[in-house]
């Protein structure tokens, strides 16, 4: 009797233990998520929304390294579960689908199969070489402003040496979503056959220096930037790209405004001009004389 007592007090705790962990784990799935790391070094955190997402720590939830370039976890989540990734702290963010203002994933629902994620790289190593999914980002030493400065090369799909591409610039490149625009559009027209494939070229200003070099009355700072672009940019990409002739340039507000001064340029390389929301200074001081001499002298002389 006393044995049947113990065997049934015994067989009681684990019931309630059994229904314990029921109910804390109801409603949450086990799911596994890989991702790929573009250092053999690279640790990987996954931070997000939940207790077994570490409640937005950074530095709590550690994948397992199954290969060299690969992480791991298996984690029971609630869904909706809500994450990103990171190397242990916020300052090292991972780059998948963009640079700037890494979006959070979210998981409506448990996934049929393995979450698969592709780390380009970290938001504190961003200043260095490296590849983006469909963009590089290049380093190249300029004289006419006289400091490094970066650019981002956008190479169609397939990509091919022996095959010679119009070439699109895009000013203002800082702020990501102009290019992300400007190569979308690109990709997503040539893939329906109305445009050529071409590859796109963001010019990266350095903070407060994006008024100065896009100078809408075209002073010392805005020729130095012009050369900077025709001397520096343009035989940068065509040494080492598979480049045609056609070039164009594409501006937003000052940028817009500003590619009218380059397109005057005697020595202007360019062949099409896309300009966006100008500011038309010279059109806001009711001076409208200026600029359709500008655009008559443009026309007259041009050979393009």
């Amino acid at each position: 009797m006393p044995n049947f007592n113990k065997k049934h007090r015994m067989k009681t705790i684990v019931t309630k233990i059994l229904m314990f962990i029921s109910l804390v784990s109801y409603g949450q799935d086990l799911i596994t998520i890989r991702v790929s790391v573009p250092n053999k070094t690279d640790d990987v955190y996954i931070v997000g929304n939940q207790e077994n997402l570490g409640n937005w720590q950074p530095d709590k939830m550690k994948l397992n390294k199954i290969s060299e370039y690969e992480r791991e976890i298996s984690l029971n989540l609630t869904f909706p579960a809500e994450f990103k990734f990171t190397r242990g702290n916020w300052d090292s963010e991972a780059v998948i689908n963009q640079l700037s203002g890494q979006p959070n994933f979210i998981l409506k629902n448990k996934p049929i199969q393995d979450e698969y994620y592709k780390i380009q790289g970290w938001t504190d190593k961003i200043n260095k070489f490296s590849t983006y999914s469909d963009f590089q980002i290049v380093e190249i030493n300029s004289k006419a402003l006289d400091q490094k400065r970066k650019l981002y090369i956008s190479l169609p799909e397939n990509y091919n040496q022996k095959i010679k591409y119009p070439v699109i610039y895009v000013t203002d490149a800082h702020n990501l979503h102009h290019f992300e625009i400007v190569k979308q559009t690109i990709r997503q027209q040539s893939n329906f056959l109305n445009f050529p494939e071409c590859i796109v070229i963001g010019i990266y200003h350095t903070g407060e220096n994006r008024n100065d070099e896009l100078d809408i009355t075209y002073s010392e700072k805005g020729q130095k930037f012009k050369n900077y672009i025709f001397d520096e940019v343009i035989p940068f990409v065509d040494k080492n790209y598979s480049t045609s002739s056609f070039k164009a340039i594409f501006g937003h507000s000052n940028g817009a405004e500003y590619n009218h001064y380059l397109m005057f340029e005697k020595n202007n390389p360019f062949d099409a001009f896309i300009n966006v929301s100008e500011n038309l200074i010279d059109l806001e001081n009711g001076n409208i004389d200026p600029i359709r001499n500008k655009f008559i002298e443009f026309l007259n002389h041009n050979n393009k």
